[in-house]
């Protein structure tokens, strides 16, 4: 399992709180409202990035990360200039975010590996954007998964000079060394 480190969000621009699955009918009630509301933002001027943006974060807030990457890659697809737009370094981390929830791994891939090619114009902000050493950890992960030690070592470092939790890179590595000797015991396995 990939699993992700998620925080409460809220949807810029809106006072729409994001937080889990609402059990009390009352909350239900006030999150139909929410989606009905952006939804209905959005019909009034379908080509805006951002209004897709906040549908797909009511969504990925929600849990439903497969609705929530169908709205961030609208947005996408809708943003022009992308490349003078610094917000999609959080955008293509989200949907990288949604595809590992969906265990997704080369999707995931490559959104993680897009949100780290983002340098200009935002190079100087570099440390401050926490998708960035987030993308740093997920690539690590999945590099386990895949049996790219070496790589996963590489983003782990990468990870904690960004300002990374130890503990994290810790348990990581522990599982790089359960998998390193699964990997041997299967090759001894296979020796005829």
């Amino acid at each position: 399992s990939i699993g992700c480190i998620t925080e409460e969000r809220r949807v810029a621009s809106t006072d729409y709180s994001l937080k889990g699955w609402k059990t009390d009918p009352k909350e239900i009630d006030t999150e139909k409202e929410n989606i009905n509301k952006l939804l209905k933002d959005f019909y009034k001027n379908p080509k805006d990035p951002g209004a897709a943006w906040r549908i797909g974060m009511y969504y990925f807030g929600n849990k439903e990360y497969v609705r929530a990457e169908y709205w961030f890659r609208y947005s996408l697809k809708n943003l022009k200039d992308i490349e003078k737009y610094p917000g999609r370094v959080k955008l293509y981390y989200l949907l990288a975010e949604a595809y590992m929830w969906q265990g997704k791994k080369e999707e995931a891939r490559k959104y993680l590996e897009m949100t780290l090619a983002v340098k200009q114009p935002i190079e100087p902000y570099y440390v401050e954007f926490s998708e960035y050493k987030k993308a740093h950890f997920y690539l690590g992960k999945l590099d386990i998964l895949d049996h790219r030690f070496k790589e996963a070592e590489e983003h782990f470092q990468k990870y904690l000079a960004l300002g990374g939790d130890p503990a994290l890179v810790e348990q990581e590595k522990q599982k790089i060394q359960v998998s390193q000797r699964k990997k041997q015991k299967k090759e001894i396995l296979e020796k005829p």
